[in-house]
């Protein structure tokens, strides 16, 4: 390909396809390359905040999600280790949740749409160039293409954050879950906290669509392997420490395997360097918890493609550019940050959940200005 594109974006999850669509329908010429062929699962709590829906509206996608996401959320059930729960609504629009599969492909062809190129799969094996230079992408059978910049959409940090190689991911689809739909429940043990919600419907045949489908993730901490080795063995533990669980899936039946992944690696990371622009899990990753790994995605993609091309047009330096998207970033997902590390630190120490659930319980309004405080109402 011998004329370089003004922007590559690599990896096609939620970040990249919402930011190569933003950057093509803003005038530029995108390529964005993912290694994977869609539709395909991935581990995620595939909710889909509130704060998502204003990106997805001006992607021309927020009907079409609508129709296929699961029912609206209006609470989040919290439920402590004594057996109780306490129930506490959102704010604002009511959030939903979509499948991952379903919610990348749905993104994916919004980009190709928008006129971006796609290359898929097409598994990126090296990167060479700078702000000054440009960019050269290489890949495993010897393609190579060329770009001004890059935007770094392949998900969390291959660098390590101070204790973040604990946590592991889990995720699988369940059915016949004893959960009302406009309900989100978290808990916590020791060592792991986990969340369910009715996600959307599974494609294929009317019997398999039909049946409520629900979304189950936790994490766990490695060291809980050694004794409970798969999926269903860390939600058995779960279960002896939440009453409330153990019956809530009294009657429910996993649709499909344990997907795994991981180590996680919350906290904070690099927004840019030298011509690179991170968006999504590569510039910060969340706890799953509070559920805005999916919002995180879309902002900052969304964050990227605004201030991208008007720096580009006003003839700012990449790094001006850049030092402008990395301060936007900070002042717009560091709360979600912290809240996430605050609130995953309690469900997995059972002394402070035992001692938050109490509080709760006598104080509810304390946890509807958590998931305030949370970007929930963003």
């Amino acid at each position: 390909m011998d004329e370089p594109a003004d922007v590559v974006v690599v990896g096609g999850g939620p970040a990249g396809s919402a930011a190569a669509a933003l950057l093509a329908r803003a005038g530029l010429r995108v390529i964005l390359v993912e290694q994977k062929v869609f539709p395909r699962r991935k581990v995620c709590g595939e909710f889909v905040s509130s704060g998502a829906r204003p990106v997805l509206d001006c992607l021309d996608v927020l009907e079409q999600f609508d129709a296929l996401a699961g029912p609206p959320l209006q609470a989040v059930r919290a439920s402590t280790a004594d057996g109780r729960s306490v129930d506490v609504p959102f704010g604002g629009a009511a959030p939903r949740a979509m499948a991952r599969d379903q919610f990348d492909q749905l993104l994916l062809e919004c980009a190709h749409t928008w006129g971006a190129e796609i290359l898929q799969p097409w598994r990126v094996q090296r990167i060479v160039g700078s702000s000054a230079t440009g960019f050269s992408l290489f890949a495993a059978g010897g393609e190579s293409i060329r770009g001004r910049c890059v935007v770094l959409a392949h998900g969390g940090s291959k660098a390590p954050r101070p204790g973040s190689r604990k946590f592991l991911c889990f995720q699988a689809h369940f059915t016949g879950v004893d959960l009302p739909d406009g309900v989100t429940a978290v808990a916590g043990a020791k060592d792991m906290y986990a969340g369910v919600l009715r996600t959307s419907a599974a494609p294929g045949p009317q019997a398999a669509a039909a049946l409520p489908r629900y979304n189950v993730a936790f994490l766990a901490r490695r060291r809980l392997l050694a004794d409970y080795p798969s999926g269903d063995a860390l939600l058995e533990y779960l279960f002896r420490s939440q009453s409330a669980w153990a019956n809530m899936f009294r009657g429910a039946q996993r649709l499909d395997r344990w997907n795994a992944c991981g180590p996680a690696r919350p906290g904070r990371g690099v927004a840019y360097h030298e011509g690179a622009f991170r968006v999504g899990n590569a510039a910060g990753e969340v706890h799953p918890l509070i559920g805005e790994g999916v919002t995180l995605a879309l902002r900052s993609a969304a964050l990227v493609a605004e201030l991208l091309p008007r720096g580009l047009a006003a003839g700012d330096s990449w790094a001006e550019i850049g030092r402008k998207y990395t301060v936007a970033w900070r002042r717009e997902f560091r709360r979600r940050l912290y809240a996430a590390n605050l609130f995953s630190s309690v469900l997995v120490r059972p002394t402070w959940g035992a001692f938050s659930g109490g509080l709760l319980r006598r104080f509810p309004r304390l946890l509807n200005a958590a998931v305030r405080y949370s970007g929930k109402d963003a």
